[in-house]
């Protein structure tokens, strides 16, 4: 966790080609087998990210709905160029006025910093931090109706570094990246 308050000064995660489908199917049936109530729809693409990071995110998010919601839905889909995760719940939201103030470390809205009650503040803002440091970025928006819808987008920020070739399949949406399903496509060491 210390990587996160380091920022940028920390080292580059590991960036690998990753079956986005499947590691997230993979959490969300781990957590049905202990009893969550979560469900999957979609697919996307592989991209290039760091897993262990990605795991992390999608942990702390799914946490998240769990406990103020109750239930989750984790969708994952792609658009040209982008390949995304939305987590949404039907729990009580956030209030607009917090949404941006949630990302900072130790905000929480409901104000007791009793961990039986919630938690530390600390998940957001960890999430966000990961994406960050692989190209990605999250963001939070309520939904009609009631609960949150959290979206993690994979972006051009990984596309850094991946040398030639790749450009005619970054698709027509700035400022995102959706890697190509040849075999051979690696990040590079």
């Amino acid at each position: 966790m210390l990587e996160v308050f380091r920022g940028s000064e920390g080292p580059p995660p590991a960036l690998q080609r990753t079956d986005i489908t499947s590691l997230v199917q993979a959490l969300v049936d781990d957590r049905a087998e202990l009893g969550a109530a979560v469900s999957m729809s979609g697919s996307a693409p592989p991209a290039l990210v760091d897993p262990a990071s990605l795991r992390r995110v999608l942990g702390n998010l799914l946490d998240n709905a769990q406990r103020y919601a109750g239930a989750a839905t984790v969708t994952v889909g792609h658009e040209p160029g982008t390949v995304w995760l939305a987590v949404e719940g039907r729990g009580p939201g956030i209030p607009e006025e917090q949404l941006a103030q949630v990302l900072q470390p130790f905000v929480r809205v409901e104000g007791s910093r009793n961990p039986a009650s919630g938690g530390t503040g600390l998940s957001l803002f960890i999430a966000s931090q990961l994406l960050q440091r692989m190209g990605g970025e999250l963001s939070l928006r309520n939904r009609p109706g009631g609960g949150l819808s959290v979206r993690v987008q994979l972006s051009a920020g990984l596309a850094t570094g991946l040398g030639t070739g790749l450009g005619a399949n970054l698709g027509d949406t700035p400022g995102s990246l959706l890697l190509p399903s040849s075999p051979g496509q690696h990040s590079p060491r």
